[in-house]
């Protein structure tokens, strides 16, 4: 998948984002830097370590501690603090409130834009019968992680604004993206 990644964004005129799981180490951060990448979503999706192992086990692997290396390096060469070029993506719903601002939190630190996405569940799965977040509930989220970004300098992403679509953010700056 990685040659994926490099080829598509060595032969597209256009900006590339990559989104992909940390790697051991750093290396393809540069890589892709190198290559010409624009940006990075390296979805944390759940934040509490317990129910990830539970949930999505394969991301529990990493641990927060590869998380936070590589998104650290991927922030540190991309612009920086506030640049907007890493974001990741929590689940909103699926975990306390304060579970969650926890992860809004641990991602500012970094310098990363937290993503916030309103759980729903899909028919078949083994969670189709988890309710999803209320309004009141996404309207607290919002609220508190926009406070929490806004405090280490980074925004509640995505900043692509087609990207909004499936998260709690609300458009701002012209029809694509926002600065």
């Amino acid at each position: 998948m990685d040659e994926v990644y490099l080829a598509a964004i060595r032969t597209c005129d256009l900006p590339v984002d990559v989104m992909l799981m940390p790697r051991q180490g750093t290396g393809l951060v540069d890589q892709l830097i190198d290559a010409g990448v624009t940006g990075f979503s390296v979805n944390l999706e759940i934040y509490s370590r317990t129910l990830a192992a539970r949930l999505c086990p394969q991301k529990e692997a990493v641990e927060l501690e590869g998380y936070a290396k590589f998104i650290e390096h991927a922030v540190g060469r991309t612009g920086g603090r506030g640049s907007g070029r890493v974001r990741s993506l929590l689940l909103l719903g699926l975990e306390p409130l304060e579970s969650t601002l926890d992860g809004v939190r641990f991602l500012a630190e970094l310098g990363c834009d937290p993503v916030l996405s309103p759980f729903r569940p899909a028919q078949g799965t083994v969670l189709a019968n988890e309710p999803p977040p209320s309004a009141a509930f996404m309207e607290e989220a919002y609220l508190a992680a926009r406070e929490i970004a806004t405090a280490h300098g980074v925004e509640l992403g995505p900043r692509c604004i087609p990207c909004q679509h499936n998260t709690i953010t609300f458009p701002e700056g012209d029809a694509y993206y926002r600065s």
